[in-house]
């Protein structure tokens, strides 16, 4: 049954409902047999980020009014003639991650008390709310169960969730437990000792925040250990290839780029094999390490699909359950010499932006794009002369044909696709280039373009240098991604010395975080008038926009 037609109809919400395995919100329709997604805003604007009901919220009484969308969505489905039953016939497995056992109850009664007809993948301890009743109708027969652990009190929890799910149905259900780095080794012994005389423990998951602890662990318990979540150091690595026997190393988050290269270098020394998780939203950072691991790597997809504004559509052909990479996108093998050189010095993916050329074009959607193209218009007119800064492939040219537009960009192979495609355009940096007494009605940066600044002073160079190629009373319009509370809680990441760890796959990407203060600070400072800063939200994105404005007034 194809998918794409339901996201059709409930397209327009924001919060993604996990029943697939991993599962991600995607930028739009996703046409895919064993994928639904799910966005749900309330009416009045408030948006909840999460995967099922795992909501991060903005206000106290945010999880009840996402409920009750949710069901809303549930019910669209049914409407559409599509039924849970029906649908679990087209999924491998449906996951319903509940937060607690009473609005899992209320979605069953919403949906005309249809039973699930296949096991509830994600069970959290704080499902012991509800009445004995509700956790009857809810959990029994259910066969696998994630517990997830934070601290000795909800070993306890678990235990007994384990216990009343027992005497219910008098199953032996299949225990995964996700400890989230919080249980002390002594605390980890006893989960194991207590949830195996009831249940069957598969693997327990970041148990610890060494690989020294997990390999003594797994020797003291033989139950594997997945590290998924541990930060790695090339230490750590060695150790866990060379003495770590029997547990699944398999790392996600690095604390740098240069600690993710030294990493390789390191297990590729060993002979090891290593599983890099990928999912969907792999972008430039992780394409120049490809090649250096191809060879001695076995890549493995965390998500169990590719949705449709995968990056590797097109350029790499790969094979998953741990088969190695069949084919890669081609890029010098000089490119690497370079990048283990510049690694050294700084932790993002700026130097590599001029050497991945034509794979840019792939990690940007239609809708994104169409968000920018709506700013323009609605800022500008077609008979204004503009300069777009970051222009890439000339894209904004090749979609406002009428309008004059000069694009400069750094990247040369990116300059040269540009010039292919007709687009007036020019290479050099922002901070390099000389206009003379060329001026323009407008400027755009725009792709978070300011954000790749190494500081606050670099990004002040730059709107200063912005301004000077305004003529009087031209606009300056920038987009930055709005990096809130709400988000770094959602994606477990953090701001450090104003810089957020975004988290790719792999690599933990530095990357300069733009407030709204300090956007509004520095159009002051380069001079700007007439500022205006604000947040918008699209379905193109997963999370908000920062968007600012100014004006040249002499």
């Amino acid at each position: 049954m194809p998918m794409g037609n339901v996201i059709q109809k409930v397209r327009g919400f924001y919060f993604p409902l996990k029943l697939h395995g991993v599962l991600h919100a995607a930028y739009g329709s996703v046409e895919c047999r064993n994928i639904i997604l799910l966005e749900i805003t309330t009416l009045d604007g408030a948006v909840f980020y999460g995967e099922g009901t795992n909501v991060y919220a903005r206000r106290a009484n945010a999880l009840q009014e996402a409920m009750e969308e949710l069901h809303g969505v549930f019910c669209s489905l049914c409407h559409a003639g599509i039924t849970l039953e029906s649908l679990s016939q087209n999924l491998d497995d449906v996951f319903l991650n509940p937060m607690s056992k009473s609005t899992v109850s209320i979605a069953l009664n919403n949906i005309g008390k249809e039973r699930i007809p296949v096991d509830v993948g994600e069970c959290y301890v704080t499902a012991l709310s509800c009445s004995d009743d509700d956790f009857s109708s809810i959990y029994n027969g259910v066969q696998n169960i994630k517990l997830k652990l934070n601290g000795s009190n909800s070993v306890d929890q678990a235990y007994e969730f384990l216990v009343f799910k027992n005497k219910i149905d008098g199953l032996r259900c299949n225990v995964s437990i996700d400890a989230n780095r919080t249980l002390s080794f002594e605390d980890a012994q006893n989960a194991i000792s207590r949830f195996s005389e009831i249940s069957n423990v598969h693997h327990l998951e970041d148990p610890f925040g060494s690989y020294e602890e997990c390999a003594a662990f797994h020797e003291y318990c033989g139950i594997p250990i997945v590290a998924d979540e541990t930060v790695l150091s090339s230490d750590d690595a060695a150790y866990a290839m060379r003495f770590v026997q029997g547990v699944n190393v398999k790392a996600t988050k690095f604390a740098s780029i240069p600690e993710m290269l030294r990493t390789i270098q390191c297990v590729q020394r060993l002979g090891g094999r290593y599983v890099l998780g990928c999912d969907y939203n792999t972008q430039l950072a992780l394409l120049p390490v490809l090649e250096l691991v191809k060879d001695c790597f076995a890549f493995e997809f965390d998500a169990p699909l590719l949705v449709i504004n995968d990056p590797f559509r097109g350029l790499l052909n790969i094979q998953r359950n741990g088969t190695p990479l069949q084919s890669i996108a081609e890029v010098p093998n000089e490119c690497f010499e370079e990048a283990q050189l510049v690694w050294e010095v700084r932790s993002d993916t700026k130097p590599f932006y001029h050497l991945l050329g034509s794979q840019i074009k792939c990690l940007r959607s239609m809708e994104q794009k169409q968000f920018y193209v709506d700013k323009v218009r609605n800022t500008f007119s077609s008979n204004q002369k503009l300069l777009d800064v970051g222009c890439g492939d000339g894209w904004l040219q090749s979609v406002l044909t009428d309008w004059d537009i000069i694009g400069i960009d750094r990247s040369e192979d990116l300059i040269a696709i540009a010039e292919q495609n007709g687009a007036k355009v020019i290479c050099s940096d922002i901070l390099d280039a000389n206009f003379g007494q060329n001026k323009f009605d407008g400027v755009v940066c725009l792709w978070a373009v300011l954000n790749e600044a190494t500081n606050e002073t670099e990004a002040l160079k730059v709107m200063t240098k912005l301004r000077q190629c305004l003529n009087d009373g031209g606009v300056c319009l920038v987009d930055a991604p709005y990096i809130s509370e709400d988000y770094l809680t959602y994606h477990g990441t953090r701001v450090i010395n104003g810089f957020v760890e975004l988290h790719v796959n792999g690599l933990v990407i530095d990357q300069l975080v733009i407030s709204p203060e300090m956007m509004r600070w520095l159009f002051a400072s380069a001079g700007f008038q007439y500022i205006d800063v604000h947040i918008e939200r699209s379905d193109a994105w997963p999370y908000p926009r920062l968007i600012g404005m100014g004006q040249r007034k002499e």
